[in-house]
């Protein structure tokens, strides 16, 4: 159970409820409980809901940062 998956539980939330408050999809929601990379501002709105840090929220090993990839720039195209 990735840690993401352990704070939804606790705060009895499912995943299409944690989506819809983070403003993601609940796939990509399922996604990162099924230990898939997320941008930096999807982490940082998981956390916010989860009442968490984003490095909180990551930790799953001894690199967390290995699990988050960029944001694009504003502005770049996607």
């Amino acid at each position: 159970m990735t840690t993401l998956e352990r704070l939804r539980r606790e705060q009895g939330l499912d995943q299409k409820d944690l989506a819809a408050r983070a403003g993601v999809a609940q796939s990509t929601v399922s996604r990162a409980e099924s230990g898939g990379k997320l941008t930096a501002d999807t982490a940082l709105a998981l956390a916010r809901v989860l009442g968490v840090t984003v490095e909180e929220l990551l930790v799953s090993g001894p690199d967390p940062v290995e699990n988050i990839t960029p944001s694009p720039a504003v502005g770049d195209a996607a």
